[in-house]
Order: structure tokens, then sequence, then C-alpha cells
């Protein structure tokens, strides 16, 4: 991507820690000072794809369902790298994972509580982590960035 903004960078960088929520802020941000056109589709794509994560990890299946099938959107296959992240490979490790946790079957029993029940006794466990997969959900693949450079000129 021709874009640069240091927010991208540490915005993947949070996402790399599974920090969804402060990546996205630094990510919506960047998004919103893009012009109209394929990078500001594809930064709010990844925007996207850390709300879904983030509700996800706060029991919102319903809301990350919501939020990744806008994601998918933006995301498609082929999608160019972003920032030095390989963001198709990302979204397919995330499509996955979603697959193995049940993203789909808990937003559908999370709805139909939510209609039978209210919104306040609605809530839906948090995603286990996958079988093998202690750490939580594919993290973008962020191994190639150099060590970010340290105050004082260290690093």
């Amino acid at each position: 991507m021709a874009f640069a903004d240091e927010r991208l960078d540490r915005g993947l960088r949070l996402a790399s820690r599974r920090e969804y929520f402060a990546a996205h802020e630094l990510l919506e941000a960047a998004w919103q000072d893009l012009p109209p056109g394929p990078e500001r589709d594809l930064v709010q794509g990844v925007v996207q794809l850390c709300v879904a994560l983030e509700h996800l990890r706060r029991g919102n299946a319903l809301g990350a369902q919501r939020v990744w099938g806008r994601a998918q959107a933006r995301l498609p296959r082929g999608v160019p790298p972003l920032a030095g992240v390989d963001v198709a490979a990302w979204c397919a490790e995330c499509a996955d994972f979603f697959e193995r946790v049940g993203l789909a079957e808990r937003a559908r029993a999370q709805l139909g509580r939510r209609r039978t029940k209210g919104a306040a006794e609605a809530g839906a466990p948090a995603a286990p982590p996958g079988e093998g997969e202690a750490a939580g959900p594919p993290l973008p693949p962020l191994s190639e960035w150099p060590a970010p450079r340290m105050e004082g000129g260290v690093g």
C-alpha cells in the first residue's frame, strides 16, 4: 500500500498483542484520514476485524458475527498487504478460528436468547481458544517487522 501512517504500524502491533480495542482506535483514526478508495476500504476492513475479535473476547458473539461479515466484504481473498501484514492470510486464519469456535452458532443462540429473555440476559460465553491454541485467535503475521526503535537511540 502506498499510504504510510505510523498509526497503521502501531495499531497492527497492538493487534499482534491481542489488544484489539486499542488497535481499532488507532486504525480507525488512520482510516478516517484516508480518501475514498481501495486503501480506505482495506484499512476499514482491518478495523472491523479487530472489532469482531474484541466483541468475541467480550462474549458478544452476535456483534462479532455481524462485524465479521462486514469485514469479509471489505477484505476479499487476495487483498494486498497492509504495513507489512499479510491481511489475506490473517483473515483466512480468523475465518478458520471463527468456524472452530462456532461463532455462527453462538450468534444464533445469543439472538434466540435476546428474543426470548431480553437483551440484558442474552450474553454469550466468551470464545474458548481452539484446540492447541491456548493463546486465542490468530494474530496478524508481524514477525518480519523490524523491532521498534526505542527512545534514546536503543533498538
